[in-house]
């Protein structure tokens, strides 16, 4: 997996964040920053772990298309 956030800076990765519809932020929050298992995220927010996940790749797809936008449009 390549690495868009190398040249971005953590100032806009966090507002991308902050931009992300609820759950979403809160599922990002709760595992990247966290570091909380899809198992706690679960239990804390009372979904089924399947949806766990699937939100957690929406959000990184999400984030990912719009931080490669960000970097391609700014080179």
């Amino acid at each position: 997996e390549i690495d868009i956030t190398q040249d971005i800076d953590n100032q806009i990765i966090s507002e991308e964040i902050q931009n992300l519809e609820q759950p979403l932020r809160t599922i990002v929050i709760l595992y990247y920053f966290e570091g909380k298992e899809y198992k706690d995220i679960s239990d804390i927010l009372k979904m089924p772990i399947g949806s766990v996940s699937t939100k957690i790749n929406k959000a990184k797809s999400i984030l990912h298309n719009k931080l490669y936008h960000l970097k391609n449009h700014h080179e």
